[in-house]
């Protein structure tokens, strides 16, 4: 059976992924050798944040986690997996960038003093 060499980590088909602070986005991972194929990892992969006051890993599984924007700024969640499948270590990782932006104003209101 073949080892994984590379994580790809996505959420969607661009290279910084914009969102706004309160939303969240599933990101997954997927495990692959040297020819494109899937292939297993040893253990669980470790998920994080470059940066958490920005950017918040939660619920973290062995393929995917939910990312939460907290605040404007920049952050990358990153996939740390072992891929070497007998007793030594082989850290392969993989990086997907965010830039979360403020909210906007949608509305106006508007009251009489």
């Amino acid at each position: 059976m073949a080892e994984a060499t590379r994580v790809k980590v996505s959420a969607r088909e661009v290279e910084t992924i914009p969102v706004k602070v309160g939303e969240s986005v599933i990101v997954d991972a997927v495990f692959l050798d040297v020819n494109d194929n899937t292939a297993p990892v040893d253990g669980l992969p470790m998920w994080t944040s470059t940066n958490p006051a920005v950017l918040a890993v939660t619920n973290p599984t062995a393929s995917s986690c939910e990312v939460d924007a907290l605040q404007p700024g920049e952050a990358e969640v990153v996939c740390y997996a072992d891929a070497d499948m007998s007793a030594g270590v082989r850290n392969i990782a993989g990086r997907l960038a965010f830039a979360v932006s403020q909210l906007e104003a949608e509305r106006v209101v508007l009251t009489p003093r």
